[in-house]
């Protein structure tokens, strides 16, 4: 998947995928710099904000693997779409594995940069690269987090 190819679908599988590195720099092209993330544990605006959130989960939980399911796309167009969707994770706490989910939302927008290449005389515009970015993540269930600091205990999964 290239920038100029990427499709609001290709962003998100990209994104689960990504998720699951534990690693941000695995996800964080596929977040616009303005982008807001609502989690359980509060609202994050910005890359920075996003970055530290992602981070400290990741610090908390232990093999924590999330993934989507019953994903609905609401509304798409060449420069907006949005989806819902069901946000699952599973992890491991004091050797117990504990899971659950929440639903999601993601509202995507294309980012759209010239080329790097001149236009041609004969083309009135630049050339134009398009690729979606991640605008508002909200994935909302009880926390993750929060479970795992209270040793709430699950069945296994």
């Amino acid at each position: 998947m290239t920038p100029q190819t990427a499709t609001a679908r290709d962003v998100l599988k990209a994104y689960e995928l990504g998720l699951n590195t534990h690693r941000f720099d695995a996800v964080a092209d596929l977040i616009a710099s303005d982008a807001a993330v609502w989690f359980s544990d509060g609202n994050h605006r910005g890359i920075g904000a996003i970055e530290a959130a992602f981070e400290k989960t990741w610090q908390i939980l232990n093999n924590d693997t999330y993934w989507l399911d019953e994903v609905e796309w609401r509304g798409e167009s060449e420069t907006v779409a949005a989806c819902i969707y069901r946000f699952n994770w599973k992890s491991e706490v004091d050797g117990r594995v504990v899971g659950g989910f929440g639903r999601g939302t993601t509202v995507l927008r294309c980012i759209c940069r010239p080329l790097a290449n001149r236009p041609r005389a004969s083309e009135p515009k630049p050339r134009l690269s398009y690729g979606f970015k991640q605008l508002l993540v909200a994935a909302l269930a009880p926390s993750a987090v929060d479970r795992a600091r209270a040793g709430y205990r699950r069945r296994g999964i």
